[in-house]
């Protein structure tokens, strides 16, 4: 919709510029990721060792700024599906904090299960859980 409203694009060019935008910005991180297999290091593990400690903070904090950006976009239109399907009663605000509590209530029991100290079940999503090639410090 910005394509042909804000840039005067028509709808091939439109289509053209996604489909090359997403693959600059996808190809780099799906060719970095090929090398876990061969080295058992994940990826946020490859950049602090590739890149040092500092540009690694960079890559993590832009890597919240994207998952924040995804949230909001899920809860939004999860929110927006809410009112819709409660036939207009229920306004988007209220749509959004309830998906947005739901969200944070079932993310929340999933970790702690995934994360309880007697369970057996270690997740790779799990900071406590995780295991690094060598021990994070600041200095390398």
């Amino acid at each position: 919709m910005l394509g042909p409203s804000l840039f005067a694009l028509d709808l091939k060019t439109s289509i053209l510029c996604i489909i090359f935008f997403t693959a600059i910005s996808c190809i780099p991180p799906a060719y970095c990721a090929m090398n876990g297999p061969r080295t058992g290091m994940r990826q946020m593990v490859q950049a602090r060792y590739a890149l040092g400690y500092w540009p690694a903070l960079i890559c993590g904090f832009l890597n919240c700024l994207q998952f924040i950006g995804f949230m909001s976009l899920t809860v939004i239109l999860g929110g927006q599906s809410l009112s819709l399907a409660s036939k207009s009663e229920m306004s988007w605000t209220v749509g959004i904090i309830v998906v947005s509590i739901m969200s944070l209530l079932v993310s929340g029991q999933t970790t702690s299960t995934m994360c309880s100290a007697d369970d057996s079940f270690h997740s790779s999503a799990c900071v406590r859980c995780t295991t690094f090639p060598w021990p994070p410090s600041r200095s390398s």
